[in-house]
């Protein structure tokens, strides 16, 4: 804390008269009232031990948007990117609430390689789902009656907003191990072992339809061969014929 004169060169710097009337007087209070504050405790420890230039700093609280997940502050920064220089292929909607992936080809091809390791549509909408996001039916996002929206894809969490990277870390990875999904597994498991029962199944009928495939084919090569024969005896035996009723009728 200053002393009244350097109060007074404080003011005086501001370009006040320091000796003015008012300016006295309200200097005079000030002093009188600096020495009525104990600025020391019973145990003589001081009161204020900082001052400005000793004064700790301010340490600000990390950003709430850096303890989300990888994936989510990737995407977020993806869309955010495509909405400022290429709405035309990825973009927030219009209240912020989801985005839309208009084109996603192009998106594959050179949006999600520019921040992810990978350009794999398919994989970049199932890590989404893991998330909790969901896909919006095409209806509500046709935005002009020139454009198709049969290959729009929109997807919107509640927490996902734009201007609210805040949100981000607030979003929780689904639990593959709940007891809900591993029924689920387990049910889908055994559709598989179902399904493999029936291929091999088929595979020992097409087996078979094979086996009697050739047999036909064989016997019906057979067959030809027989008919072949035939005809062949049959002309022999018509030439035959033939020659005889001439031999009878030159000796007649």
């Amino acid at each position: 804390l200053q002393d009244s004169r350097s109060i007074a060169y404080s003011i005086k710097s501001l370009g006040i008269n320091p000796k003015n009337s008012l300016v006295v007087s309200i200097l005079s209070e000030i002093s009188h009232f600096l020495t009525t504050i104990p600025f020391t405790s019973r145990e003589g420890r001081s009161l204020f031990p900082h001052t400005l230039d000793t004064m700790p700093p301010v340490t600000k609280k990390p950003s709430k948007a850096g303890t989300a997940p990888l994936f989510l502050r990737k995407t977020y920064a993806l869309v955010e990117h495509c909405h400022s220089t290429q709405s035309t292929i990825c973009s927030w909607s219009e209240d912020g609430s989801s985005f839309i992936v208009r084109d996603p080809v192009v998106f594959a091809a050179k949006l999600i390689p520019a921040f992810f390791k990978h350009n794999n549509f398919s994989s970049f909408v199932r890590q989404l789902n893991f998330y909790g996001f969901r896909k919006i039916k095409q209806e509500s996002i046709l935005q002009k009656p020139a454009l198709s929206s049969s290959k729009f894809w929109e997807f919107k969490h509640p927490l996902f907003q734009q201007s609210r990277p805040d949100l981000l870390a607030d979003i929780k990875r689904s639990n593959l191990e709940t007891a809900s999904d591993g029924k689920e597994v387990q049910t889908l498991s055994q559709e598989v072992e179902d399904l493999r029962e029936k291929v091999s199944g088929m595979e020992s009928q097409v087996a078979h339809l094979n086996d009697m495939m050739s047999r036909l084919l064989s016997a019906n090569h057979s067959l030809e061969s027989q008919l072949a024969s035939q005809k062949k005896r049959k002309v022999r035996r018509k030439s035959s014929e033939r020659q005889t009723k001439d031999r009878w009728a030159q000796g007649v």
